[in-house]
């Protein structure tokens, strides 16, 4: 490929590439808060995200989410 397709290519590609290594970095935070290794406060920290926030997406990522007492 050449000229503005090949862009095109290289920039879905890029893409693609971040939205996986944002989606793992996700799954291994979720993990270690599901393990007790970060409480929900750190990952939520860790993603950018209210505890809330956190605590939603990691439900809707099949996570169960430690209860806190």
């Amino acid at each position: 490929m050449t000229g503005l397709g090949e862009s095109i290519y290289i920039k879905a590609y890029k893409e693609g590439e971040e939205k996986g290594i944002t989606q793992g970095e996700a799954s291994a935070t979720f993990k270690y808060v599901q393990k007790g290794m970060l409480t929900i406060e750190e990952g939520a920290s860790e993603l950018g995200m209210t505890p809330e926030e956190f605590k939603e997406s990691m439900m809707k990522a099949g996570f169960k989410v430690p209860e806190t007492v």
